[in-house]
């Protein structure tokens, strides 16, 4: 078992995606890390979720993400914060070789505001993002990647799913909430999702993932020439 894409059709984005290869690392326990750098010689998958709130507002992760999201497969795990439980950190550091956590506004434990990591030519920042005001706002979050120097922002908070292509050329990537979680302002469910990043050099493939009734649907997303420094 483990994360699978079906065959893209040949439309524009998005698309049905292709699978990417998906053999990586064997599986490691890695430390909560804040930046980092990782080699460009390969392709490289980066996981983006959060806003689980387990057990507050949800009892636990779904199980058709625990049975895609396997050992081994990802390089990077982006967190956008919110987890609320141990168990849920225990899950996300057997994913992949490096993982970075920001703090929520419902976490307990002391992760940092803000995280940092590179691959090859590109930048990725991570910030939960109830710091933002407005804080589902794209200028407001465009003004917060510029500041934090980087190309992709991955930002939480606000429970919606989509990756956008700003006027700089960067990325902004909301992976939503992975277990469904409605917002406090209005107590709604959204469906459970997360985003896969296949970083290709300069080049950005997203994969979003949700459930939708008993199916995981998923959507191929890909961007050009995202390097804005």
């Amino acid at each position: 078992p483990g994360l699978a894409i079906p065959a893209p059709r040949p439309s524009p984005p998005p698309t049905a995606p292709r699978a990417p290869p998906l053999s990586r690392f064997p599986s490691a326990r890695p430390a909560v890390r804040n930046r980092c750098s990782l080699s460009p010689l390969r392709m490289v998958l980066a996981l983006a979720i959060g806003d689980f709130y387990v057990p507050h507002r949800a009892p636990e992760i779904p199980k058709k993400f625990r049975s895609l999201l396997v050992p081994g497969k990802i390089d990077y795990t982006f967190c956008t914060g919110n987890l609320c439980c141990a168990e849920v950190e225990a899950f996300l550091s057997e994913l992949s070789h490096e993982l970075f956590i920001v703090a929520g506004e419902m976490d307990s434990k002391a992760y940092p505001e803000r995280a940092l990591a590179s691959v090859g030519p590109i930048s990725l920042g991570l910030c939960h993002g109830h710091q933002v005001i407005p804080w589902d706002d794209m200028a407001a979050l465009t003004a917060l990647r510029r500041d934090m120097g980087v190309d992709v922002l991955v930002v939480g908070h606000s429970h919606k799913l989509g990756v956008f292509q700003d006027a700089d050329g960067g990325l902004i990537v909301q992976p939503g909430t992975a277990t469904g979680s409605p917002k406090i302002t209005d107590m709604e469910s959204r469906a459970p999702s997360f985003v896969i990043l296949d970083i290709q050099g300069s080049r950005v493939v997203a994969y979003t993932y949700s459930i939708v009734g008993e199916d995981v649907n998923v959507e191929r997303f890909m961007f050009d020439g995202v390097v804005t420094n």
